[in-house]
This record gives C-alpha cells, structure tokens and sequence, in this order.
C-alpha cells in the first residue's frame, strides 16, 4: 500500500496540494489501487473530506494507536476530479507528551528543538511523527510504502523505521534554507562558501533545517522536484537526491474547440469587469486592451511581484510620455484574504449590468465601448443622451438617472474590487503606489487585484481558475525562488504563453525543448533594477505583437502543455518508487 503524507492533504495551502491531487490517478493505480492519502486533522469539520466508517484491514492498528495518543478518521478526499480513499490523523494526544518525544528525537537522532514555537513548528513535528506511528503500525499486517512530504512531515522518519515491511520516500519541493536564502535575496547554489548550518541558526530556521535533513537522510530514496533545486538541496543538505518534476493533470487540458470558445466567453467577462470598475475614474479603448496576469503565493519577492510591478510602473511612464491609447491590465491572482466585495465596487459592478440590462431589453447596441460612451456623456449631462432617445422606455430612463446617481466616482480606480485584510500594509498595493501605478484615467496600465481563491463563487468573476487563464493574452511569473513553478505551467495549459524565469524549475525545464515560442525564459540574475528594465521590454513586445503571431504562441502553449502531463512525467516517481522497494 502506497501512504501519501502531506500536510496539504485535504488543507489547500499551496503548490504541493495541486501537485497530489493532479497525480491522484496515477499514484493510486500504479501500485494495483492500494492508495491511502494521509493528512493532519486540524478540525472536526473539513470541507473536502466526507467520514466514513473504518475499513476492517485498519481495525486491528487502531486500538494500539488510541494508546499512544493517536486518533485516525477515516474518510474520502474530494476534490478536483478524484476521489481517495484518506485518513486524517489527529495528533492531540500526543501534545502532553511533547517533552518526553522531543527528548527521544534529542537522544536518537540529535534533533535540536529547543525554543521552537508549537504552531510553527511543534505541531507539524508531532504531526509527522503521528504519521510514523500509523505507517509503522500499518505495515506490521502488510507491506507499506510511505512517500511524506516536505520538512512537515519529515517527522514521520523519527518514529518509523525502514524494513522489509516498510520502505520510504522523503520528497521536497523547496529546502528550508534555500527558501529562507531567498527571502533575503540570496541564492543557495551562488554561495561557493555556504555554511548551511550555521546559516540556518542565524535566519532562525534551523530545527526545520535539521528535521528536513534527517528526512532526507533516513528516507529510502530522496526526491525532489526540479534540477534546480536538487542542486541546492544537494548543497544545503549534503544527501544525494533524484528529481521527480512536476506536472499537471488531463483535467487542466481544455480541448481546442472548447477553448477558443470558453476563451471569448470569459474574455468579454473579463472586460465586463474591467470597464464596471475603472470607467467609472476614466474610460479607454476597450479594444485596445492587453490582459497581463501573474498568480501564486502571496511570497512578494520570490514570486517577483515586486520586479514586475516596477516593469509595470516603467512601461506605464513610458506609454503616457508617448500619448499611446494602448490599455494594459495587470491582474495579480493572488489569495491573500478579504473580508468582502468592496461596498463602492459592488455598486459600479451592479449599475454596469443593469445599465447592460437596459440596453438589451431596449433592442439597444451593447458594443464594446458602449459604457465609454455612457461615461463621457455622463460627464457632460445629467443623462446621458443615448439613453434617452430611440426609443428607450420612459420607466427605464428613469431607473438610468436612478442608477447614475449612486454611482461611485473614485479619482484612483480601486485596486482591488475586495476589502484586504490589513491593506495599508499590503505589499502588492504598497508597491504599486510606489512605481506610480495609481489606477488614475490618465495611467495606461491598469492593476485589477484578487486576493481570493478562484473557486467560481468569489462573487466577482464565479469561475474557476482554470476557465478563466485562457482568457488573458499572457502570463507574467518572474520569481526570485521557484522550485519548480505551477503558476507558467498552468498558463501554457490554457494556451497562453508566459514569461518566467531560469530561477524556476519549470522554466529551466521549458527552455531545454522547443517552447521557446510559448515560454518566455529570461535570465534572473541578482541586478534588480537591470532584470525589471529586461522584463519591460518583453512585456512591451508582446503587447505589440501583431494578432497572427500572438495566435502562433498560442498554439505552440497547446502544443508545449503535452509535455509537462503526468502521463509523460509519473515515470520518475515510479523509478523513485521502485528505488526503495528495492532497498
């Protein structure tokens, strides 16, 4: 039986939730359907998680468990497609019992935890070692092979040990120092002279260091997920390590037919928001738009926000010192929470749609600029005047007068049509101000915010991610620190090309084939400044890029996106797999 052990099982808190439920198939056919997904049962309640009765093959462990203060709840993971069979592991009973555990982690394997904060780091450590237990347990009725996942889990090694009955997989996506590296704008792999345990103890990182290292070092076969970052991890970790890339699921590929539909779709929705709340500060050509989008973590630095809102500010002084009617509109989808729609932007979306209403009802033209015409005119007249004439119903623009009235006028286009969670202190609005990006009328680059998960209920645009990529004309992802980097890969398989970078995994591994034409990889290097003035341009670029060659990216994205499916990449997990049985 294949155990799967992420803390980002049936808890969605990042990359490595999409890369176990987009290999779900797979992981679970490869060993003949013996597949148990394991995750941390943080509450009683969990969304995408339905309990169900224990199987009689795990009755027999359960008791022994009880005893030691592990509870196990059985269930279906569901979610994206798949559904897995999952136990969620409840480490409570083992809090009062943390000194006694943390010393024998001292005492077996020099684990260094002292002065560690519970929820930063003793929980996932009591968690893991709650997923030994079980793995342990479990494998005296039949053979387990158990993959956990990241540093969080790591703690399972120190309460398991590998036999003929149990064989293990310790898998990072990012080390901890090469992540913490990061943060301060230093690369792991550029160090020549890099001392990573001391480094670790000075970014206060080094208990997490250390349990990932003894993962990696107790586990049967070390895995990572990208070239780059099995250098820095064979750097910061001194362990040899074989490269499991990632890759994406048969549902993110949308059929060509239905992807040029859903692509105007959603591409008129997109501009549906766009002129419901910027028009309302200062019309533009909608047809003389060029939707930009970058998304993940809400990571500034490592996901390159800031270099890319410095290439916007640029590009946004230069498009107004040369008088361009060009319109760019910068969409970061980034979750970083909010309390609610916007109270004002609500407002402007609702007198859009039915002023939108009206027109339609009235057999009026609704072309793509008509609420451009419908500002200026406002601007000028109470009403304006083609709302008025042509046979539009007195009821109607009575309600058209009605609904201009309650219409919110910002001299600054909001950033966000959400309220953020402790915005004055938001980095990517921040830094937007800082570049000169205000959302003013006379500004050519637009920035449209979404700190929510875009799950098809965010009450703005209600679809799902994935509907809504094909819609933009480019992905922009230039990270700083990107193992491998879901975000361009996901671009591509909605057939839009994208910019990246070669501090990514995925990138790296784009550019040594023939996706130049789809994927943009440019040189990170350390020079800031530099670097942002070079992604200017190509941003620049493809803007101007005339509408056939635009469609030939496109579809050499289609074409690139076979590449990076699980059905050409599980290989490698499957060598990883055949490694430690083997061992």
């Amino acid at each position: 039986m294949l155990l799967e052990a992420s803390w980002e099982v049936c808890n969605k808190v990042g990359g490595i939730h999409t890369v176990v439920t987009s290999k779900l198939f797979y992981a679970r056919t490869h060993l003949g359907g013996g597949y148990l997904a394991i995750g941390p049962s943080l509450s009683e309640y969990v969304e995408s998680f339905r309990e169900e009765a224990h199987p009689e093959w795990m009755l027999p462990i359960l008791a022994g468990l009880a005893e030691q203060g592990v509870r196990v709840r059985y269930g279906v993971w569901v979610g994206d497609g798949q559904d897995a069979p999952t136990v969620l592991i409840d480490w409570s009973g083992l809090v009062n019992r943390r000194d006694e555990l943390k010393a024998r982690f001292w005492s077996e394997s020099g684990l260094d935890t002292m002065g560690t904060d519970f929820y930063d780091f003793d929980q996932p450590l009591l968690w893991g070692a709650a997923v030994g237990m079980f793995a342990q347990a479990l494998s005296a009725t039949q053979p387990v092979l158990l993959q956990a996942h990241e540093w969080l889990s790591a703690g399972a090694f120190l309460t398991c040990s590998t036999g003929p009955a149990l064989h293990t997989v310790f898998t990072t996506h990012a080390t901890v120092l090469g992540r913490a590296l990061a943060s301060h704008g230093r690369v792991a792999t550029d160090e020549p002279n890099l001392n990573p345990t001391a480094e670790a103890r000075a970014l206060g990182v080094f208990a997490k260091h250390q349990l990932e290292q003894l993962g990696a070092t107790k586990a049967n076969v070390f895995t990572t997920v990208s070239s780059i970052t099995a250098a820095e991890a064979e750097k910061v970790l001194g362990v040899p390590v074989a490269i499991t890339e990632n890759a994406m699921g048969a549902e993110l590929l949308i059929p060509l037919d239905q992807l040029s539909a859903l692509r105007s779709e959603v591409r008129s929705e997109l501009q549906d928001v766009l002129a419901a709340t910027h028009f309302p500060t200062g019309s533009f050509d909608l047809d003389k738009v060029y939707h930009i989008f970058t998304m993940g973590r809400p990571e500034t630095h490592a996901k390159g926000y800031d270099r890319l809102l410095q290439a916007l500010g640029t590009l946004n002084t230069s498009l107004k010192e040369q008088g361009s009617s060009r319109t760019i509109a910068a969409w970061f989808l980034v979750p970083t929470g909010a309390t609610r729609i916007r109270p004002a932007s609500q407002g402007q979306l609702l007198v859009y749609e039915r002023l939108e209403e009206l027109l339609t009802i009235n057999a009026k033209a609704t072309a793509p600029n008509w609420y451009a015409s419908f500002m200026a005119e406002a601007a000028e007249q109470e009403i304006p005047e083609f709302l008025t004439q042509d046979g539009l119903a007195p009821q109607h623009q009575h309600l058209a007068e009605a609904l201009l009235n309650r219409l919110v006028h910002p001299v600054e286009a909001f950033y966000s049509p959400f309220e953020i969670n402790n915005e004055e202190n938001d980095q990517i609005i921040n830094l937007s101000r800082q570049y000169g990006l205000g959302n003013k009328a006379e500004d050519r680059v637009k920035i449209l915010y979404m700190p929510v998960y875009l799950e098809g209920l965010d009450g703005i645009l209600n679809r799902p991610l994935t509907q809504i990529i094909p819609a933009f004309d480019l992905g922009v992802f230039p990270s700083f620190y990107e193992p491998w980097g879901y975000t361009p890969m996901e671009s591509i398989a909605g057939g839009v090309p994208a910019i990246t970078t070669n501090y990514t995994g995925f990138g790296v591994a784009a550019a040594k084939g023939s996706g130049v034409e789809a994927v943009d990889v440019l040189e990170r290097g350390l020079d800031e400044d530099g670097f942002s003035n070079v992604l200017t341009e190509h941003i620049l670029e493809a803007c101007k890029e005339l509408p056939m060659v635009r469609e030939r990216h496109r579809l050499a994205a289609l074409q690139l996106r076979h590449r990076f499916t699980w059905n050409e990449r599980y290989s490698a997990y499957r060598a990883a797999y055949s490694k430690a049985l083997a061992a």
